[in-house]
């Protein structure tokens, strides 16, 4: 996400929060189950958003309001029992953890080359 006002300009809540909610970018991924994140501002869900404009693959983005307990909800349990974001949904699978969605992202789209290259 581009910030305006330079790279240190702090931005606020509801800046983050519209960048999050903005529509899904418009790579689109043919063919692919679609990818949804559950996040939360502030969270290190803005980690894995920055991996998926990375990627320049299209997903969906559900910003979860931790005052209001949304991550606590039975439907966000259904996707992760611990009930902490971010999550990530791609079709049956489900990766939660900071690290693991941004590993798991980079295995999916090797053709963005931000994966480690094993030898």
């Amino acid at each position: 996400m581009e910030v305006p006002g330079g790279p240190h300009r702090s931005i606020g809540r509801q800046e983050v929060r519209g960048a999050l909610d903005a529509p899904p970018s418009s790579v689109h991924n043919a063919g692919m189950d679609p990818l949804v994140l559950y996040t939360a501002v502030p969270s290190r869900g803005l980690v894995v958003h920055w991996m998926l404009e990375e990627l320049g693959v299209s997903y969906q983005c559900r910003v979860l309001d931790l005052s209001k307990n949304e991550h606590q909800t039975s439907a966000y349990r259904a996707i992760n029992p611990m009930a902490r974001v971010p999550a990530l949904v791609h079709g049956d699978t489900v990766v939660t953890e900071t690290p693991a969605i941004c590993l798991y992202l980079a295995d999916a789209f090797p053709d963005a080359g931000l994966g480690v290259p094993v030898s």
